[in-house]
């Protein structure tokens, strides 16, 4: 039996229906045997509050209703990386942050990214809405940067916290490709966004 997962952080919300429409069920994961596909990537949209405030989520939130700003800013901020392995068979490992897949022993970052197993990004690219954004990441943050070991990524979060810091713990909207999402709208800089995917590299 063909074992098919969904790759997610607890604070990733997929687009479902390009899972589900789009990869899932066209013959690329799990149908035709020839195609040699065995992984579907994408990338982070991430989501703030209204005026790139950072709500405060309990129970009973809804979270598309208090993240209505998509935008690209943890990278260009902090150079996080960006991508996303949102779907894979089930013998396919990923990267920790399920940000490339390993394949034969080797990740596919940087030059590997055009893996033949790769679903191809032309047809489909799926959005991964970034809903870490919330009023709670500000102590989080705090506490990865005092780690200081290279495997928690402190220096990313360092960099990132240092910008809240400097800019009253919000996002500025006029910066990082932000618009407003409430009415379902789709993201107009979408393919922008997928580049700086393709292109992204570690410091």
């Amino acid at each position: 039996m063909s074992v098919t997962k969904v790759n997610a952080d607890v604070f990733d919300l997929t687009d479902a229906y390009a899972l589900s429409g789009t990869v899932a069920f066209s013959g690329t994961v799990t149908g035709t045997p020839n195609n040699g596909w065995e992984f579907v990537s994408g990338g982070f949209l991430d989501r703030l509050g209204v005026d790139g405030t950072f709500p405060k989520i309990t129970k009973d939130s809804d979270v598309w209703e208090q993240f209505p700003l998509g935008g690209f800013f943890r990278e260009p901020i902090s150079n996080a990386c960006p991508n996303k392995i949102v779907l894979s068979k089930g013998h396919i490992d990923v990267t920790p942050g399920q940000h490339y897949a390993i394949i034969d022993g080797q990740d596919t970052y940087g030059d590997r990214w055009n893996h033949p197993k790769k679903y191809p990004i032309d047809e489909c690219f799926v959005i991964v809405n970034h809903m870490k954004w919330d009023f709670d990441c500000f102590e989080r943050l705090r506490q990865v940067t005092m780690i200081k070991q290279d495997y928690s990524y402190y220096f990313e979060y360092k960099k990132m916290y240092e910008y809240l810091l400097d800019n009253n713990f919000r996002i500025n909207i006029k910066d990082f490709m932000i618009e407003d999402l409430s009415d379902n709208n789709w993201y107009s800089y979408w393919e922008d966004i997928k580049q700086k995917c393709i292109d992204y590299r570690h410091e």
